[in-house]
């Protein structure tokens, strides 16, 4: 059963449900329950006020927070969160890839994360002081890491 219960909210698909005011739900098991949040895809959820859930079973908690991807979850306000199985709880936090730590102190202000299921892994991240941290080496200069004019400078 598809509905639309707040006010000047629209909903579309099949199981889908759009309750905040201003929201839209479209897509399959969706449901945007935020003010002006949108949900689309399937079985995604957009609870916080003006937030967008989109792709296989993800969720934006955070205010003006944007999830994408399957299986991520945005959690902190402004946050935004891509790839798969990855979850953004801090304030203003990008986390893209795939099996990032999670990071529940919201310590990091971007994380690339690089693991599995069971064994989630980061390959790069950037705190709030702008320090960068990588699991591999660092490379400058040439247009890429395979570049041979590309310099080695930390491993």
């Amino acid at each position: 059963m598809t509905e639309a219960h707040g006010n000047y909210s629209h909903a579309e698909g099949n199981g889908s449900a759009a309750i905040g005011e201003y929201s839209h739900a479209e897509g399959a098991s969706t449901q945007a329950t935020g003010m002006a949040s949108h949900s689309e895809g399937w079985n995604t959820t957009a609870s916080g006020w003006y937030s967008h859930a989109e792709g296989q079973s993800t969720t934006a908690e955070g205010s003006y927070s944007h999830a994408e991807g399957d299986c991520n979850h945005a959690i902190g306000d402004n946050s935004h969160v891509e790839g798969t199985y990855n979850i953004a709880h801090g304030e203003c936090q990008h986390v893209q890839g795939k099996h990032a730590i999670p990071d529940e102190e919201g310590r990091y202000a971007h994380i690339v994360g690089n693991g599995d299921i069971g064994n989630p892994s980061n390959a790069h991240t950037v705190d709030w002081n702008g320090l960068g941290w990588f699991a591999g080496g660092l490379k400058i200069g040439g247009t890429g890491q395979d570049d041979e004019n590309a310099k080695t400078v930390a491993t």
